[in-house]
């Protein structure tokens, strides 16, 4: 059954989103998606996006990351995506797992053996991990993901072969993601998450130097 990516995280999804350089990995202790600032700073902040000058290696890599957030604590950022996207001239992938979203570009003309490296780097999945079940859906139906011919077959379906554009994948794995920080840390970060998010986005956004 697909995952429903747009819903908001409970909290142990939120607990498995360490982020590491945003250290907003309590955010959903102290100022969760179920406050309704926290969604409209979020959404500011994906908004800023689509104005960017996204040309630069730095400015890919944040708003890589500020995506990835957003889309975690259920934020649209669909048409971040879609700029980045086209502005770097890649495709922008978004990969579900269970409750857990991963974002990441990746050059045109990939190869399938390239994203699924991609995929269980973001992941952090050990090197005896089982095999990643992915797929890809177009309407109602999913069709897996399990060589090069389908990855061929996905992207020409897309029309994405030859053109950059915005792509979302499932992994479906009966096993849970990897979690990327115990639960003892998070909660304990939980009351400087939001204001060193701040203002690291206030920073990179702004262009002003601390």
């Amino acid at each position: 059954m697909p995952c429903d990516t747009g819903r908001l995280m409970s909290e142990d999804a939120n607990s498995e989103a360490g982020w590491p350089r945003f250290g907003i990995s309590g955010y959903h202790q102290s100022c969760g998606p179920d406050n309704e600032h926290s969604r409209i700073f979020l959404s500011a902040l994906v908004s800023s996006l689509l104005s960017e000058d996204l040309r630069s290696e730095t400015s890919v890599d944040s708003a890589e990351e500020a995506i990835e957030v957003a889309t975690t604590l259920g934020v649209d950022t669909g048409a971040a995506e879609e700029r980045l996207a086209s502005v770097r001239r890649m495709l922008s992938v978004r990969v579900v797992w269970d409750t857990a979203v991963r974002f990441f570009l990746l050059p045109l003309r990939v190869s399938f053996k390239a994203l699924v490296q991609q995929v269980a780097v973001r992941f952090r999945l050990p090197k005896k991990a089982p095999p990643l079940q992915l797929c890809w859906r177009e309407a109602d139906e999913l069709f897996p993901l399990d060589g090069e011919a389908a990855w061929e077959e996905c992207l020409g379906r897309r029309g994405l072969a030859e053109r950059p554009g915005r792509l979302e994948l499932q992994v479906l794995n009966m096993s849970k993601p990897p979690q990327r920080r115990r639960k003892a840390e998070a909660s304990s970060k939980a009351g400087a998450d939001l204001q060193d998010f701040a203002v690291f986005v206030f920073v990179s956004w702004s262009g002003r130097e601390t």
